[in-house]
């Protein structure tokens, strides 16, 4: 970046609540994994990556946030609270996709399959290029169940998607491979690097006109169905 801006990141799209700030070249971040941890701990995460940084709430220059696709919940509370610190900091947000930051954590270059349990018997996903330069999209994010998820030996998969769904892609010859809790679910570090390139790009987006991605639009249907 041209100059160091003081961003916070705030990712709540799974059963992990994280939270990072960075104050110059350093980045601090706390991470819990558990269901449904977001109302109980992300405000002392705040806080706390705040204090480890020395910062207040004033001096961030960004907040940002992980948009989706993800939990309805932990986004809505992620994004609430993201806003509430961006009225309070007098600052913008960004918004970063969930997807993203977990292909950023596959921990490889090549063809990566980033996906997320999206309940009900499917899966978000979306298909990336990695490479030393960054993500490049090989198409757009999508839903459905995990047999229309295109998945074969041929993909580096991360993300909590594929292994709640592990016995089904068994079914189908395929060896979902043990994944790290780094490559299970996204964390803020990852959301707050994608975060500082949309800074320098310029994608910024009012407080008062963030809206999540959630990528499944009859989420209200199927869950009456059930």
């Amino acid at each position: 970046m041209s100059k160091s801006v003081n961003i916070l990141a705030i990712e709540t799209a799974t059963n992990s609540c994280s939270v990072a700030v960075n104050s110059g070249d350093e980045v601090y971040q706390q991470q819990e994994i558990g269901q449904n941890v977001h109302s109980r701990v992300l405000l002392s995460m705040v806080e706390a990556v705040l204090n480890e940084a020395g910062l207040s709430v004033t001096e961030l220059d960004a907040v940002a946030v992980s948009e989706g696709p993800g939990s309805f919940t932990g986004l809505r509370i992620g994004i609430g609270v993201a806003q509430g610190l961006a009225y309070g900091a007098r600052c913008p947000m960004i918004g970063v996709s969930s997807l993203d930051a977990l292909a950023l954590q596959a921990g490889t270059t090549g063809n990566v399959k980033a996906g997320i349990d999206a309940r009900m018997g499917e899966i978000y996903w979306r298909d990336y290029e990695v490479t030393d330069k960054g993500l490049a999209y090989l198409g757009p994010a999508q839903v459905s169940e995990p047999q229309a998820t295109g998945v074969d030996q041929g993909w580096q998969l991360v993300g909590n998607g594929w292994s709640a769904y592990a016995d089904q892609f068994a079914e189908m010859g395929l060896q979902v491979p043990q994944m790290l809790d780094a490559q299970l679910y996204p964390a803020a570090k990852s959301v707050l690097a994608l975060a500082q390139i949309k800074y320098e790009a310029g994608e910024l987006i009012d407080a008062a006109d963030f809206v999540p991605v959630y990528v499944r639009d009859n989420v209200a249907k199927k869950a009456g169905e059930k």
